[in-house]
């Protein structure tokens, strides 16, 4: 079930409203959905030909996100004959597709699912990927930050050489933005509407790509509402995105394991920006970690690893009776004097996510050099590429003299030198932590969370010296981004930041 804390008010009243009036926003947007169909018939492959680059397979698996009740999106694929999952955060939309998309079923061996969900806690079953992924017409009330997460939990999702479809409206009186338009007001079907999202062609055809799909058709098309009155007409620029996931890819390219996200190969020493210590020691106490303290205690267990030698902030609350192994030492690479004697694991936890990589962990091998022989596993937690978290800081630094976070390099790297080290077996786990600022404090009110945030976050980072103008201009322009940043997302999430994370687990041969 969705979480209301989650959701925000704006985009729960906005989905209410779309069902009390669905005749009257289907009648308004009807011309919207024409170019939209016409570019998705464009990917349906004649059943006397062989399918293209561009094109579905024969049975293909589609996940219509904000599936609404069916129709005309999802209807259209379940006649063609294709399986298709809809997920919807109204559960009565659910409910009306489940009826209206059955009575199209074609076989009945046509898969159809539906569930009652919310995007941002959505997990395909195990070993589920898609040949296509719709967003259609889904993001208004979603923050940017929020947006570029879920555009790379598609990838993941994708199928290598799997679609993606995207159909996204610009009201006229955006028009001027050059990318986004956040948290702003919107009149529609007769109520004004704040904490809303909206973006410029440039701004989507910018976050796919970012997202490290191949865009293989792109239209931006001025489209007339048909409302009357005080309902409001006006024009629109609905864009309609197409864009393919890569099919193969080398083993330094962007998207040659979807969990590190699109990146380049950056240098070593612009991982992210110098951090400060303490800072980090501050913010990460604000964040709960009981899930990813769950897997790691389920990786543990499944490997019985009877002693673990655990390397980390020394923040993190190791709760050895509930959710490790009975044996374990967390210690100081500064000092040799606790270090387990025989580790059967090795736990890095938020450890490797410095600047200056592969200095630091060049140190840390050898001073585990001579304990690594009976090490069977190694488990590192780091966030994951699409961490709201870390988009949030990332954007707060465009246009500034900073070098984003990017933690997909650190998974690529840690991959690559813990096969070097013998660990080659390489497995990765989805987790997920979650700041929830303010409530430490006990505060309630929006724009004191939205204060502690941004002291918290900004404090991440190395602060510059009093006499250093120049970097104290920068830090203040990032923090003025970042509070703007950080309002337009808790008006969804309430003080809510999750910081999504990766556990890479590698373990020698048997």
């Amino acid at each position: 079930m969705p979480s209301s804390a989650i959701l925000g008010e704006a985009r729960t009243n906005y989905v209410t409203l779309c069902h009390n009036d669905t005749q009257l926003y289907q009648k308004g947007y009807e011309d919207n959905y024409k170019p939209i169909i016409k570019i998705l018939s464009s990917i349906i492959s004649p059943s006397d030909s062989t399918s293209t680059s561009s094109s579905l397979p024969a049975g293909a698996h589609v996940l219509d996100v904000g599936c609404g009740q069916g129709t005309p999106v999802g209807s259209f694929f379940v006649e063609k004959g294709l399986d298709v999952t809809g997920i919807d955060m109204m559960g009565s939309f659910i409910e009306e597709a489940k009826t209206e998309l059955e009575k199209r079923r074609q076989n009945p061996n046509q898969k159809l699912l539906l569930i009652h969900t919310e995007m941002l806690e959505f997990e395909p079953p195990p070993g589920e990927t898609y040949d296509l992924i719709l967003a259609v017409h889904l993001f208004y009330h979603t923050p940017v930050a929020e947006i570029k997460a879920m555009l790379l939990r598609f990838v993941h999702w994708l199928k290598p050489g799997g679609l993606f479809f995207i159909a996204s409206s610009l009201p006229e009186e955006f028009q001027d933005r050059k990318l986004w338009a956040e948290d702003v007001q919107l009149y529609f079907l007769g109520h004004f509407y704040t904490h809303v999202t909206v973006g410029s062609p440039e701004a989507w055809r910018k976050v796919v790509t970012e997202a490290g799909l191949d865009i293989l058709q792109f239209k931006a098309d001025i489209i007339k509402r048909n409302f009357d009155g005080e309902l409001g007409g006006g024009n629109d620029t609905q864009v309609c995105l197409l864009a393919r996931k890569p099919e193969a890819a080398e083993e330094d390219s962007a998207l040659f394991n979807p969990l590190h996200g699109p990146f380049p190969l950056v240098p070593r020493e612009h991982v992210g920006p110098e951090v400060d210590h303490a800072g980090c020691k501050t913010l990460y106490a604000h964040m709960d970690i009981n899930r990813i303290l769950d897997d790691v205690a389920v990786a543990l267990k499944e490997r019985s690893a009877n002693s673990v030698g655990y390397i980390g902030l020394d923040l993190f609350n190791i709760d050895k009776e509930n959710k490790w192994s009975d044996n374990i030492t967390a210690f100081d690479l500064n000092s040799e004097s606790n270090l387990p004697s025989d580790p059967t694991a090795l736990l890095f936890f938020w450890a490797l996510h410095r600047r200056h990589l592969l200095t630091h962990f060049d140190e840390l091998s050898k001073k585990l050099g001579k304990h690594l022989s009976q090490v069977k596993t190694v488990i590192t937690v780091q966030a994951a590429p699409d961490s709201e978290g870390f988009h949030l800081l990332n954007d707060a630094m465009h246009g500034l003299p900073f070098h984003p976070y990017h933690h997909g390099y650190v998974l690529h790297f840690m991959e690559k030198r813990f096969k070097e080290m013998g660990f080659v077996k390489v497995k990765y786990v989805t987790s997920e932590a979650v700041f929830r600022f303010g409530e430490k404090e006990g505060v309630t009110d929006l724009e004191e969370k939205i204060q502690i945030a941004v002291t918290l976050l900004a404090g991440t980072m190395k602060q510059p010296d009093a006499q250093d103008e120049e970097g104290l201009k920068n830090i203040n322009a990032f923090k003025k981004n970042l509070e703007g940043l950080t309002r337009a997302l808790f008006s969804h999430s309430n003080g809510v930041v999750r910081n999504q994370a990766v556990l890479l687990i590698a373990d020698k041969e048997a």
